[in-house]
């Protein structure tokens, strides 16, 4: 890659980064624009991450117990934030009382 391709690529970047900063305050003022932030963002987050994760997999698992370990470790993070959407208001006011 070149100078200047890698310029206008960190340029774009930025600027649809500063776009998308406005667009999530502008949005952010309705309130049930938030459901539909959050579903579009996690839903891109898994997308990226398991298009990325895939195929990385499937280069380096070589034993049965690679694929276990590289799957549980999914299991658990998913797991950690379903318990912590859960229970996301009990762990707010928790930490409000605890810190305050």
């Amino acid at each position: 890659m070149t100078i200047r391709k890698a310029v206008v690529y960190n340029l774009l970047s930025s600027v649809l980064s500063l776009l998308g900063v406005l667009a999530g305050l502008w949005l952010g003022e309705f309130e049930n624009a938030s459901y539909w932030i959050y579903a579009a963002t996690g839903g891109t987050f898994l997308y990226i991450s398991l298009a990325t994760l895939v195929p990385e997999m499937q280069k380096q698992c070589k034993t049965i117990l690679d694929v276990v370990l590289v799957l549980g470790g999914m299991f658990c993070g998913g797991a950690i934030m379903f318990v912590i959407a859960c229970y996301e208001h009990t762990l707010e006011e928790f930490l409000n009382e605890e810190y305050v």
